[in-house]
This record gives structure tokens, sequence and C-alpha cells, in this order.
């Protein structure tokens, strides 16, 4: 059985920047909403317990060894400035996990789009580990 190491402190943080630009929170045009609307419009998926440590889990025990070294080392590189720079081609003073939720989505985007082909793969990796934590947990 393949001993399970968890997630850093930064991967954890670069995780939740990933998962802000997927899905990032909705923006209320009024400020005359209620609390509670107020609470469901700027809900950040990110601050979902039940759906980062499914997150979690599925990155360190239920990948395969390659995709989660992978995973790993792609939640490092974006843990540093010079790393999110290198992958994302974005110019910042911050890494990845630090900037505006728009910028990050921006980012995800470029590598979707990009002519190479390491970091369309990155870009569709992540998108299918998302989207199948979100349906295991009903929320897609």
């Amino acid at each position: 059985i393949m001993a399970t190491v968890p997630l850093t402190p930064r991967q954890i943080d670069s995780l939740r920047g990933i998962v802000d630009g997927f899905m990032p929170c909705l923006s209320s045009n009024t400020e005359k909403e209620s609390e509670a609307n107020n609470r469901i419009w700027n809900y950040r998926l990110s601050q979902d317990a039940a759906y980062m440590d499914a997150l979690k889990l599925t990155i360190t025990s239920k990948l395969n060894r390659k995709d989660s070294d992978d995973i790993k080392m792609l939640l490092s590189v974006l843990s540093t400035t010079i790393g999110s720079m290198l992958v994302t081609g974005k110019v910042s003073a911050q890494p990845f996990s630090a900037w505006e939720t728009s910028m990050q989505s921006e980012a995800l985007n470029s590598l979707k789009l990009s002519k190479i082909a390491l970091k369309r793969g990155a870009f569709s990796g992540l998108k299918r580990l998302f989207g199948k934590e979100l349906a295991t947990l009903g929320l897609w």
C-alpha cells in the first residue's frame, strides 16, 4: 500500500487558488441584498471544508502515483512567485494563491488555450479532478 503524503500548507493555498479560479464566487450587484443572499452570492467553493477535504484525499490517496505527483508538483510550483509566472505567463509579485480571483481565472483560461501541450494537459487534468469531486459531492 502506498503511503499517503499530505499536501503542504503552501500546496493547499495553491489548490484553493485554483478552485477559486475555476469556480469564482458570484458578485451581487446591489448592497441592499439580505445577509443570507450575500452569503450565497459571495460563497467560495474553496472555503467548503468537505469539498477541499475530498480534493485533498483524491490527490493524496485516490489518484495513481504519477498523477498525484504531477498535481503536487504543479501545486508546489504555483506556490512560488517565479513558478506562478513561468506556468501561467502572468507577471506578478505574488504567488498564484494571492492573486485576485479574476487573474486566477484568466491564468487558468490561458493554460486551456496555450499552444504548449503540457500546459493544456495540466488544465485538462485539473478540470477533470475538480469536476469529479463536485459530482461526487452532488454539487455539480
